[in-house]
């Protein structure tokens, strides 16, 4: 058999097939199919032109030929005698890359693959060219191929300097070195393995800006021994051959201030993981309003305020449990179907027609009014509530959350790296998402604005009024002109512009609003069931009619003229717009308590675990969460002021006319703070969605992995920040004990907010009779 086939036999495959099976066991599936196909001829000194997918594998054929000769000299009597006679003592292998980052994972790769056999030397090109004149010995390159490298690495360390270089130039250059010079394996000393690779996966300049962390503190232990900045973990200063840590300021001069290399893979596997599923989990919000603009301005605000949105949940839990228990001790016609009616207009801008008083004391009153309750009830009474989607999307959510955590546990965590680039932290911070969708549909809010504006029409068509002339029965209101009792209709005014919209990330604008028609027509129905109980008919020159246990008040008994069906109810409304009673501030009161509490509860969870994560204190990542949190907190309290504002600012009439004068001047005031105030609130929410996107994405594509970042400067400061590279085993047990405290503190927020909701849940108050 020729030396020159001396590997592409059978009994070379078998040798090449047993010595990977024996020195890389991290590979149980061996070799892949091309990998075996084309290393035979790499080790019988042919060429290999090879362009892959990263991940491919190409790593492989500078590992294994190396490996080989390594193996095969250190346990000659395992192989046979042909392969014992033809191994090399010393391998070497040149690989060229394109970026810093490159350069320092492969010696980190191969030594993961090649054991006890790796010895890798990383130098500078100039400092190689100091020690030995070239290229380190024995290898030997064409005199051309040198002089032509020497120039190009001379670039590149320029490059490194300023982080400016012309891609097009450099590829230029290697293109046409490779083009002019034959360089092929038959050329260099018998006892070499040389194999050049050009490994291209990201644009030059960006990645040229890259840092190993791990790589760079190596490098200064071995070449840099004596400088000052090592430190251990705690920032305590120690010699640089004991540090697993160094200062800022060294990090950033001879790590580089860029971040860790790109890595697409590995981004995008962490994106649909950690990320993703959170954001197909927002399309489970609801939305309804007809504007596709205010839809996309909730979602906006939700997701710039989880606060906001964790507070208009719980004022909704909180307004129904209200109305109800306010309502239940009524007896009276229709009282049953209003709790349903009224907790499902909380969506709506209702409003009741104070101008014409006997309206609203007719719909409460008249029997022919019966209809209206039944046919508003009706066409309110369909269901956003749980689907196969929503439920297959919370548990997707749920699920890649759970394996998040699983993963952060049982990852290696031997590097500050790997440490920064676990999605827990991200998985709490979006957390608070999860009980908001979960309670939303277990509520399932009457929002769609077409449904809910058809509605109220339908019903009003078949609305009645009581005249004055006491021979003439009730009518249509529609006969009268288009005033109605109750109705969807509010100012076109930018101060009820969030009224408007029925998404209910908006019910923060409608609370007071709401409240008060909802007292307003408890009033009526509580005196006219405290008069029904006292048998006392609506028009007083007849007596009370006894009815059927059916039918416990006759039809004759509840009709009248204007005038009688208002003194009935003891409706006489003055000019003011009706004021909420004080039982608004405390719902006021829980619902931010729990709307912080959860806000805090998941947001402060990532950042305790991002907080106490070696760097301990402030960085990049934690500043972005404590930002979103108190921005989250800040667009709450403007849209709380703003409710309030807008409701004290209508001014009323008064008999004093300069004490009238001057409260329009308050209202006016009022009104237009309240107008500010929601649109600071939407520009910040808006801010902080992006933001904190934006922030999410750096975390977990590696952009924070920089000296900056991981040293937490913002907390100690550019003389005493230190980043921490090397985790060893005592502090990677606490660092997990804390992430174990913040995953508990996250699921046990998200868990307590749905508890109290449940328990404040009504249950459905009973049909009406």
């Amino acid at each position: 058999m020729s030396n020159s086939y001396l590997w592409h036999d059978t009994d070379g495959y078998n040798t090449l097939k047993s010595i990977v099976s024996r020195c890389i066991p991290q590979w149980p599936s061996g070799l892949r199919d091309y990998q075996a196909q084309y290393l035979p001829l790499l080790l019988d000194k042919g060429d290999i032109l090879l362009v892959t997918a990263t991940g491919d594998g190409k790593s492989t054929f500078f590992i294994v030929p190396i490996l080989a000769h390594l193996e095969i000299r250190s346990h000659p009597d395992l192989y046979l005698s042909q392969f014992t006679c033809n191994v090399k003592e010393h391998p070497v292998g040149i690989v060229i890359t394109p970026t810093k980052g490159l350069a320092a994972s492969i010696p980190i790769a191969t030594a993961k693959c090649a054991g006890v056999y790796a010895k890798m030397h990383k130098t500078c090109f100039n400092e190689a060219r100091a020690l030995f004149g070239g290229l380190p010995h024995p290898a030997r390159l064409p005199r051309s191929v040198i002089d032509e490298e020497a120039a190009l690495m001379e670039a590149l360390a320029d490059a490194e300097e300023d982080e400016r270089l012309d891609d097009d130039h450099l590829l230029g250059s290697w293109n046409q070195m490779l083009a002019d010079v034959d360089v092929n394996a038959a050329d260099l000393p018998v006892a070499q393995l040389a194999i050049i690779f050009l490994l291209i996966t990201t644009p030059l300049p960006t990645a040229l800006a890259s840092t190993n962390f791990v790589q760079c503190l190596a490098d200064l232990k071995q070449n840099y021994s004596s400088l000052d900045g090592g430190r251990d973990n705690q920032g305590r200063p120690v010699s640089m051959s004991r540090a697993t840590a160094v200062s800022y300021e060294l990090c950033v001069e001879h790590c580089g201030s860029g971040p860790e290399a790109f890595s697409w893979a590995v981004f995008s596997q962490a994106f649909s993981s950690w990320l993703l599923p959170w954001f197909a989990l927002i399309s489970q919000l609801p939305f309804g309003a007809h504007d596709k603009l205010d839809n996309f301005t909730s979602m906006l605000l939700a997701v710039g305020s989880p606060t906001l949105a964790a507070y208009s949940v719980m004022i909704t839990v909180l307004n129904s449990r209200w109305l109800t228990r306010r309502f239940n001790s009524l007896s009276y016609p229709n009282a049953q179907t209003a709790i349903r009616v009224l907790s499902s207009l909380q969506q709506a801008p209702i409003r009741v027609n104070r101008l014409h008083h006997e309206l609203l004391p007719s719909l409460i009153v008249l029997p022919e009014n019966d209809q209206w309750w039944e046919t508003l009830n009706d066409h309110l009474d369909y269901a956003h509530t749980w689907s196969v989607s929503a439920a297959t999307n919370i548990a997707w959510t749920l699920l890649a959350y759970i394996f998040t955590i699983i993963d952060s546990f049982t990852a290696d965590l031997s590097t500050s790296q790997l440490v920064h680039n676990t999605g827990q932290s991200v998985g709490s911070l979006w957390l608070w998402l999860l009980p908001i969708v979960f309670a939303w549909l277990q509520i399932s809010p009457k929002c769609d604005s077409m449904r809910v504006y058809k509605a109220m029409k339908r019903a009003n068509d078949v609305a009645y009024s009581a005249t004055d002339n006491p021979d003439i029965k009730a009518v249509l209101a529609s006969s009268r002109g288009s005033d109605r009792a109750m109705d969807l209709q509010v100012e076109d005014h930018a101060l009820n512009a969030d009224e408007r919209c029925t998404a209910p990330i908006f019910n923060y604008s409608r609370l007071f609003s709401w409240a008060a028609v909802v007292e307003e027509v408890e009033s009526c129905l509580q005196v006219a069931a405290q008069r029904a109980a006292h048998f006392e008919p609506v028009n007083k020159e007849i007596k009370w009619v006894e009815g059927e246990r059916s039918r416990s008040i006759q039809d004759v008994n509840r009709r009248g003229t204007a005038l009688q069906v208002q003194n009935y109810c003891r409706y006489f409304p003055g000019p003011e717009p009706r004021r909420c009673s004080s039982a608004v501030w405390s719902r006021i009161f829980i619902a931010s308590f729990m709307a912080l509490f959860l806000q805090w509860g998941t947001t402060g969870a990532g950042l305790m675990t991002i907080f106490l994560t070696p760097t301990r204190g402030l960085g990049c990542r934690s500043t972005s969460y404590l930002i979103y949190a108190s921005l989250s907190a800040v667009v709450w309290a403007l849209f709380l002021l703003s409710s309030i504002l807008s409701h004290h600012s209508s001014p009323g009439i008064d008999l004093d006319h300069g004490n009238g004068r001057h409260r329009r001047f308050r209202s006016s005031i009022a009104a237009q703070l309240s107008i500010s105030f929601r649109r600071l609130g939407k520009t910040i929410a808006t801010i902080n969605a992006v933001g904190i996107t934006v922030s999410s994405i750096f975390q977990i594509s590696g952009f924070y992995d920089r000296c900056y970042c991981n040293a937490s400067v913002i907390s100690h400061g550019v003389t005493r920040a230190f980043t921490v590279i090397i985790l060893e085993g005592s502090e990677i047990s606490s660092m997990r004990n804390v992430w174990i405290g913040g995953t508990v503190l996250a699921l046990g927020s998200a868990a307590m907010f749905i508890l109290v909701l449940n328990l404040l849940i009504n249950p459905s108050p009973p049909e009406a009779s």
